[in-house]
């Protein structure tokens, strides 16, 4: 073979090689439509770096997850950490991507700011079992108002899911109830006079310290591909949080995406939602103490299944 023909046969292998590491290091994510896809709407349009694969429940994308169709997904903290313990540590956290944005939604009386004592003599709906059950136990506590019936108590009423709370409230068949976004803003946007009286968020804040949180979303990835592929977690990892930060920083901007690629949210709340949302970047490696305390408060919930605190190799660390 002459010179020339040598110097093609490399340049090909040079290229096949090329496309072949190209190929590896896509990270394939799943998303179901809702909030759990909003910290990728920024990086959708990357097609070099990631491939986005649409499931219609999150049954169908954890199933996915474990199968090895895709490489990470945005879940719930307690799905997360029960894919880690039923797997023997086959996913990692790479980040938290939200925290929790509970409300307290109901009419209008007067005063536009409440507190838990207000709500005494009058029910409160909330979904069963899970974090929404443990955070409104472990607040009532703390805050020594007890429930039940009376005048003396705040009355605890669980309902199947949030979409009953919502629907309890509206047609007047409870005093408020406690949902997360969009359904809060979906409420008061119904033009039927009701209003966010408590923010959730902050009552923890009160009890527990400035600047506390307590984790709702984080990103998960096998963690095979995570060994196996530094570069594109790298990538990952950079990615999401220049995608929070934009996220955070217009709520317009964000709206628009939000529409442009489906991810089923009503355009007509969605601005109001996204300031609510409580989006937020936080590496696996400094998100310790914020999953102790999500554990704390998941376990005040006596019908939640029991969790517990993962082992080291769950907080993804780049220097793994």
């Amino acid at each position: 073979m002459n010179k020339r023909g040598i110097m093609r046969t490399l340049f090909f292998l040079c290229t096949i090689a090329s496309l072949f590491s190209k190929n590896q290091s896509i990270v394939k994510i799943g998303w179901i439509g809702g909030m759990t896809s909003v910290p990728f709407v920024y990086i959708m349009d990357d097609t070099e770096n990631f491939e986005f694969i649409q499931f219609d429940s999150i049954q169908s994308l954890t199933y996915n997850l474990n199968a090895g169709e895709i490489d990470a997904a945005n879940l719930p903290i307690n799905l997360a950490l029960s894919l880690y313990e039923k797997t023997s540590g086959a996913f990692q956290a790479v980040c938290i991507t939200q925290n929790i944005d509970y409300y307290i939604v109901c009419k209008k009386e007067g005063k536009t700011s409440l507190s838990f004592s207000d709500f005494l003599g009058k029910e409160i709906v909330i979904s069963e079992g899970g974090l929404a059950d443990g955070l409104i136990n472990w607040i009532l506590n703390k805050n020594n108002i007890p429930q039940g019936n009376g005048y003396n108590a705040v009355k605890i009423r669980r309902v199947k899911n949030e979409s009953s709370a919502v629907a309890e409230v509206l047609n007047g068949k409870t005093d408020a109830a406690l949902l997360t976004e969009p359904a809060a803003s979906a409420t008061v946007n119904t033009g039927l006079d009701f209003t966010i009286a408590i923010d959730v968020h902050d009552e923890f804040e009160k009890i527990n310290g400035r600047g506390r949180s307590i984790p709702k979303m984080a990103l998960i990835v096998r963690t095979q591909f995570a060994r196996e592929n530094p570069k594109a977690m790298q990538t990952l990892s950079t990615e999401m949080e220049s995608a929070i930060v934009k996220i955070n920083a217009s709520a317009k901007r964000t709206q628009r995406l939000i529409k442009s690629h489906h991810l089923g949210i009503d355009d007509s709340v969605s601005a109001n939602t996204l300031p609510h949302a409580n989006f937020i970047y936080i590496t696996a490696k400094q998100s310790l103490g914020q999953i102790r305390r999500y554990l704390e408060i998941y376990s005040a919930s006596a019908s939640a299944p029991p969790l517990t605190l993962p082992q080291k190799d769950f907080f993804y660390d780049e220097k793994f």
